[in-house]
This record gives C-alpha cells, sequence and structure tokens, in this order.
C-alpha cells in the first residue's frame, strides 16, 4: 500500500474514534415518539422540566436533538442501561456526573435523589428547590 493510503486510512480512524468520544445517540432512544405531550401532561414547570434534560443530556453525553425523546417516566438508572445494556455499574460515571450537574444546576444533592426516581418526580424537586 502506498503512503497516500496509509493516510487516508489513519485519517479515517482518527475521525471515527473522534467520533465515538463526542456524544451518542443511543438507538432505542432515537427511534422513541416525542415525549413533549407526555411532559406537558405532568405538574412540572416547563423550566424545570427543560433545566432537568440539559442535565441528563450532558451528563450522559447525549446529543440535544434526544431531549424530546426523554420521557416523564425515564429514571437515570433506566437511561445508564439504555447506554450501557450489559453493564453492571462498575463504572457510572455518567450517573455521578448527572448528580453533580443537579448539585450544581438545580441545587439538589445526591442524598435528595435516588437514582431509580423518574425524571418527572426529579422535575418536581427541582421545582420545590427554587421555592
Amino acid at each position: 500500500m502506498n503512503p497516500f493510503a496509509w493516510i487516508i486510512v489513519g485519517g479515517a480512524v482518527v475521525v471515527g474514534v473522534v467520533c465515538a468520544m463526542g456524544k451518542s445517540r443511543p438507538r432505542s432512544l432515537d427511534r422513541r415518539e416525542d415525549a413533549t405531550d407526555a411532559w406537558a401532561a405532568t405538574d412540572c414547570s416547563p423550566e424545570a422540566v427543560d433545566q432537568l434534560l440539559d442535565v441528563v443530556c450532558e451528563a450522559f453525553g447525549f446529543e440535544r436533538e434526544l431531549k424530546p425523546k426523554l420521557h416523564p417516566d425515564d429514571t437515570p438508572m433506566g437511561l445508564y442501561a439504555i447506554v450501557y445494556p450489559r453493564a453492571r455499574l462498575a463504572d457510572a460515571m455518567e450517573l455521578e456526573s448527572f448528580f453533580l450537574g443537579l448539585d450544581e444546576e438545580c441545587g439538589l444533592t445526591d442524598e435528595e435523589v435516588d437514582p431509580n426516581l423518574s425524571l418527572a418526580a426529579i422535575a418536581r424537586k427541582i421545582e420545590e428547590a427554587r421555592s
């Protein structure tokens, strides 16, 4: 193989690795219907929901376009299982990032939020913390 071909192959590998390290778009979330109506049916304020979903996307590395596909009944643990279907929670950096984001952005500590709590329940806690 000539040197130019090796450069092309190497560049493609680098681009692939960089893309893989960026934001993720799990297929099971991508296939979901828009959950905007489901969120509207809850008693959660749009501001609290938007803030929470921003924290979720940042912590789990989801593309922002997936925000409308996150459902009120999703849980942080459930989202972790979507990202790592075969993992046994050996390294839950996404959950740590989620709890840090909740603390920094929303004023909720990890003692106040269980990872099995629904996103709607967490949004309500954000509203309570604001009042």
